[in-house]
Parts: structure tokens; sequence; C-alpha cells
């Protein structure tokens, strides 16, 4: 199934700021969602993980909350480690990747992608609507489809255009 959303920039914030909102949906959307189970917290009690029993004890802290994004769970998975005095670089490194490994991790969408660009030449084409009407050309049913390209090696656009034949 295939499901389309349309992101509209209602605010006047800008093309810079709308790719970046798009940007963090997309992300968000094909990370999924993080969650420490009971199923995934005995998975780290595991021998050859080698996880400090500090470690997992507070790890036990985050069974059953569901993390929205990535950056969110990591985030709570190192504020547990720094509680417990393990503070060491890599070690970090070490255990977050193999909490991270054992977690849930709940896909809400798959391939989720944008066709949006903020440095794509954008384009406004504004029907003279009188000027239509003295041709007996129906405004609605004279849509125009464009797609404008930027060629940076020559400094040129090429713009495609097509509209429906009378």
């Amino acid at each position: 199934m295939v499901s389309k959303i349309i992101i509209e920039d209602r605010g006047d914030l800008g093309l810079v700021e709308l790719q970046k909102q798009v940007d963090r949906l997309m992300a968000a959307g094909n990370a999924g969602r993080f969650k420490l189970s009971e199923k995934s917290l005995a998975a780290l009690q595991a021998p050859e993980d080698k996880l400090p029993e500090a470690a997992l004890s507070s790890l036990f802290k985050l069974k059953d909350i569901e993390y929205q994004t990535r950056e969110s769970f990591m985030s709570a998975m190192t504020a547990c480690l720094n509680e417990v005095d393990i503070r060491g670089e890599e070690e970090q490194k070490r255990i977050l990747e193999v909490v991270q490994s054992k977690a849930e991790n709940t896909k809400v969408v798959r391939n989720l992608f944008s066709v949006f660009r903020a440095n794509t030449p954008q384009l406004f084409v504004d029907l003279n609507r009188d000027q239509c009407q003295t041709m007996d050309v129906n405004p609605p049913m004279c849509s125009v489809r464009c797609r404008s390209t930027w060629d940076r090696f020559t400094s040129t656009t090429s713009t495609v255009s097509a509209a429906p034949g009378r």
C-alpha cells in the first residue's frame, strides 16, 4: 500500500525551514520507535554481551517506555549510564550499540521519502483568467506542469512544461 502526504508551508517559514521539517519527518518515520521490553532486557543479560551489572540495573528503569526517535532513546540510555558512573567514551559506545541491537524497533512506516528540495528553483505560474476567457479556455483545464533543473556545470536552467491539449 502506498500512502501520500502533503506538507504545506502555511506559516511562511521559507523553503529551507520546510526542507528541514520534511527531513526530520522522514528520519523519524524511517527509523522507527525504540523500546526496551522484558524480552530485550532478558537478552541483554547474556554472558557474551558482558554488560556491567550496574548498567543493567540502571537500564531496567527504561523498561516498556517507547521512544519516538533514536536520538531520544540513545539520550535516555546515556543518562542511565552516566547515573552509574560509566563515563568512558569507548565503554559507553559499546554498551549503547549492544543495547540498541537488542531493543525492539517498531517500524511505523517504510521507505518514506520526499521529492521536494529547497535548492531546486520554484516556479509560480499565474494565468491571466480574463485572457483565458476571451480565448474560450477553461482555466481549471489549463493546468501546467513544469519541471526545472539547474545544471551547475553550465549555469543554465532547463524547464520542461506540459499542458493538456484542447
